[in-house]
């Protein structure tokens, strides 16, 4: 759960590699786990995984770690507050 954060993003290209094949209809499940906390930055894992109705069964289609930098206004960045993170 994320609370009190503001994400500014910078022009960057993000190439987003899927390990499987995802077709229309199909329900997607995203899952996401906080790694690590550092001194101005986040790191996130996120994971989609396509659901089968009729098995039950996820089979991962993308999975990736995100690291999100707290900026202040010119960029650079800036500690993040511990006590506002649950």
């Amino acid at each position: 759960m994320f609370h009190g954060f503001n994400i500014n993003t910078r022009s960057k290209t993000l190439d987003l590699g899927v390990h499987g094949n995802l077709f229309g209809g199909r329900i997607v499940k995203m899952y996401g786990e906080v790694v690590k906390i550092g001194i101005p930055s986040t790191t996130i894992k996120l994971e989609a995984r396509a659901y089968n109705t009729f098995t039950g069964k996820e089979t991962t289609i993308f999975g990736t770690d995100m690291v999100f930098v707290r900026i202040d206004d010119d960029g650079s960045p800036i500690p993040i507050d511990k006590t506002k993170v649950e």
